[in-house]
């Protein structure tokens, strides 16, 4: 007989009377096929449970045996379970090690253990978000009010000790959540998962903007080398245009009793300004439907979609049949915008053991969705009765609002510290004569560039640079020959040695003078030395980006700066 239709569960009418025994002797009632049948797929399904335990478990042991008693410390940090079933609010030093700190060698045998533990699907969606992490730097750099690198980044941790009865590894942060406990007691030997949690930002990579080529340099620099290769990738798009279909698909009426935030006047399905709560969502009070109430063709693309989310995982890790059957009672909901893919979309599908939510914030952000950036995708697979379970998307929420109250607070200390280097004239409101406003005392800093037919001149005002006094960095764009104020610039100050200074820091339009401005303040340190100020000219919407830089010398004659040129009023 071929064994090889064995392994792949295919019961064949050879197979099945040369396991019974009885061919050409006896003929095999129905009865006695289909419990053959079926304890044939409990035996294989046994062993195929019991291989992948043991691979699994063997590579978790390959892992550990590359750490150093120390880190290994490190790893198992609270292993007192102190931190099972609870999120990683903190992710800093004191628990696991942070991804990026990890050898060559335990960072082979990490992704050897998560493609085993994860299906091919699965695991390619799990390094692409991993990956992101390069582009969040990128556009970060790009675009300073991006919190990105505000956040921790992903970490590795154990609970508990390897080997032991019962023990577990992490992969965690907040954009990443992969959880796998072992149960190893005799008799047991089984492997089960906390919460999976998988977010793409940006749900569609937009293009990298392209270097203006017309400016005048011996040097380009181009920084979006990560983001131009990843231009128009998509990690999670088939599960949110799967979630978007089972919605669509709805009859009329069930899509109206289960919006979640239905506007009274325009009787529109907005997005929720927060996240429901597990506890109160199965109540009668909420508007929902049960999942054995829908049509056939209402149920294919429910399961459509629960199967995208379930293929993460491998079958032995969590069975799509059980799975599914514990749905089966489970009751769906959603927000949004289900028709337009640039638009916030919600989903959620929750029985009283599992919960599924997928998330999409808008491609351009017309209204803050609950603090989440736009053009992103949130997955999240729970099992609610879990001891290991916890809230991963809300902890990825707290984490944002806490990036934003930090940057918040340093622009507003950054913006302190330059009004105090402003006359107190100045700062009480009182007239004075400035000089330094017209933009007669302009001193230009190069010849006009151009980017996509758009002038761009820099410079700043006044003659001599000073430390200890305000510095007005300007941009002046015109489009055919006039004024043009839709840009987004800002600048970045570099010490002599490459070191930043300052970082992205907005200028902003002044209408009365038609001109991008901006005050910063340059310490007395710097009196003497070479200066790189970087200008950068961006218009939204485009996919082009100018940068400019020129070296001054504070408190020197601007002839004797090398590397700019200045023209005054032009």
């Amino acid at each position: 007989m071929d064994y090889r239709d064995l392994r792949q569960g295919i019961i064949t009418p050879m197979l099945m009377a040369s396991l019974l025994g009885v061919a050409g002797v006896s003929p095999v009632t129905a009865n006695q096929e289909a419990e053959a049948k079926q304890d044939i797929l409990d035996f294989v399904q046994s062993r195929n449970q019991q291989h992948y335990m043991q691979t699994l478990n063997a590579r978790v042991k390959e892992l550990v045996t590359l750490f150093s008693s120390k880190s290994l410390q490190q790893l198992q940090k609270n292993n007192d379970r102190t931190i099972q079933g609870k999120p990683l609010t903190g992710l800093d030093s004191d628990i696991g090690i942070a991804l990026d700190k990890l050898t060559d060698d335990q960072r082979t045998y990490l992704h050897q253990l998560l493609a085993t533990a994860l299906d091919t699907g699965g695991y390619q969606r799990l390094t692409a978000i991993l990956n992101q992490k390069f582009l969040h730097q990128e556009m970060a750099g790009h675009d300073s009010d991006l919190l990105t690198d505000r956040l921790p980044g992903e970490r590795l941790l154990l609970t508990g000790n390897p080997g032991s009865h019962e023990w577990g590894i992490r992969l965690g942060g907040p954009w990443l959540n992969i959880d796998f406990f072992f149960d190893m007691a005799e008799g047991r030997g089984r492997v089960s998962t906390g919460p999976l949690f998988m977010a793409s930002y940006p749900t569609q990579v937009p293009p990298a903007p392209t270097i203006d080529l017309s400016q005048n340099s011996t040097e380009i620099h181009y920084p979006y080398l990560r983001w131009h290769e990843q231009a128009g990738q998509t990690v999670l798009w088939q599960a949110g245009h799967f979630a978007r279909t089972t919605v669509k698909e709805l009859r009329s009426v069930v899509r109206y009793k289960t919006c979640l935030n239905r506007q009274t006047l325009t009787d529109e399905c907005q997005m929720i300004p927060k996240l429901p709560d597990s506890a109160t969502f199965l109540a009668p009070a909420m508007p929902t439907v049960r999942i054995d109430q829908l049509t056939v063709a209402e149920r294919y693309y429910f399961k459509r979609f629960v199967k995208t989310v379930l293929e993460n995982w491998q079958p032995e890790t969590r069975d799509p049949s059980d799975t599914m059957e514990q749905l089966n009672l489970a009751r769906l909901a959603w927000a949004g915008n289900p028709d337009e893919q640039d638009q916030g979309f919600y989903l959620r599908i929750q029985s009283e053991s599992l919960l599924i939510e997928l998330l999409q914030t808008p491609m351009t952000l017309t209204t803050d969705t609950m603090g989440l950036p736009n053009n992103a995708t949130f997955m999240v697979f729970r099992d609610l009765s879990s001891p290991h379970d916890f809230d991963p998307l809300s902890n990825t929420l707290k984490l944002l609002n806490q990036a934003r109250k930090e940057a918040a607070a340093e622009k507003s200390s950054a913006m302190t510290q330059n009004m105090e280097a402003v006359s107190p004239a100045l700062m009480m409101g009182e007239s004075t004569q400035n000089p330094m406003r017209s933009n007669d005392a302009i001193t230009w800093l190069r010849d006009s560039a151009y980017l996509e037919g758009i002038e761009i001149k820099i410079g700043y005002e006044g003659g001599q640079v000073a430390t200890g006094t305000p510095f007005y960095p300007v941009v002046r764009t015109r489009l055919n020959g006039s004024l043009h104020k839709n840009m987004r610039v800002s600048v970045t100050l570099q010490d002599q040695h490459g070191q930043a200074l300052i970082v992205g820091h907005p200028l902003k339009y002044d209408n009365e003078r038609g001109i991008y401005s901006s005050v910063l303040n340059l310490p007395e340190t710097l009196s003497g030395t070479p200066v790189i100020i970087t200008y950068s000219v961006h218009q939204p919407g485009s996919q082009y980006e100018g940068i400019y830089d020129a070296t001054l010398r504070p408190d020197m004659p601007l002839d004797n700066a090398p590397g700019s040129s200045g023209r005054k009023g032009m």
